[in-house]
């Protein structure tokens, strides 16, 4: 029997501001496109339809301010027992405002970052805003006009805990699927998307993003989450064998 070892995070920062767009997307075109870059991986769906999420951060670390995107799918894959940690999400592209992490990312993480010039305002009303060198681009706004009078749906401490599976090189098998372990928490207002009045524009350009089904997913929002002081930490990333094995510390 394989001993369980303790998580060691790679990073933590504190003081996070956070601003997530969630909604649904068509799952057959997930499933088509991890056939090909993650065998053994679906998308976790309902009527056809599965979760997604657009997450814009912005922080410091190591007296270093950068702001990030990314987008994850909710997945389930044949190599990762369920329900051994949390929750498992598929990390299909991120961009980093800071070039120099972008690269710590891809080299030391194998995550799929891209260096891009991102704005955000995780407060009401919530503003996101990204474009890439490559025609990535990105904006979402909570509608200025009706974001006062919108009231949280919910307002509470909440903590993420889980699985975050990586894009491997095409043709590779399922036994070097790759996972990091994420952890966010801090107090959490979660309001409704208005399709009427809020706006989320998104091109793919030729980004690594553009060979994803993102911008053709018939992507639907359905909240913003805020956090405007959160806590955010991440291991490194382990073949899905290994990551298994791990326990968390509360």
């Amino acid at each position: 029997m394989t001993r369980a070892r303790q998580l060691k995070w790679a990073a933590q920062v504190d003081h996070v501001r956070e601003a997530t767009l969630a909604g649904t997307a068509d799952a057959g075109a997930w499933s088509a496109y991890f056939e090909s870059i993650a065998p053994g991986v679906s998308p976790v769906a309902q009527d056809g339809r599965c979760p997604v999420m657009i997450v814009a951060a912005e922080a410091r670390f190591y007296g270093v301010q950068f702001r990030e995107v990314s987008i994850s799918v909710s997945v389930s894959s044949q190599s990762l027992r369920a329900g051994q940690l949390g929750e498992t999400w598929f990390l299909a592209q991120a961009w980093s405002s800071v070039r120099a992490f972008a690269w710590v990312e891809r080299t030391m993480f194998s995550t799929p970052y891209e260096h891009a010039l991102i704005s955000l305002d995780p407060l009401q009303p919530v503003k996101i805003t990204l474009a890439s060198a490559t025609g990535a681009e990105l904006r979402a706004t909570m509608a200025p006009q009706t974001s006062t009078a919108r009231s949280a749906k919910s307002d509470a401490d909440e903590e993420w805990l889980g699985y975050l599976l990586v894009p491997n090189r095409v043709g590779a098998s399922a036994q070097r699927q790759q996972a990091f372990i994420a952890r966010l928490r801090g107090r959490t207002q979660r309001f409704a998307f208005d399709p009427q009045q809020d706006e989320l524009r998104i091109s793919a350009g030729t980004s690594t993003w553009a060979r994803s089904p993102f911008a053709d997913c018939d992507f639907v929002a359905d909240e913003w989450v805020i956090r405007g002081d959160g806590f955010h930490a991440k291991s490194r990333t382990y073949r899905l064998t290994e990551i298994e094995q791990m326990t968390v510390s509360p």
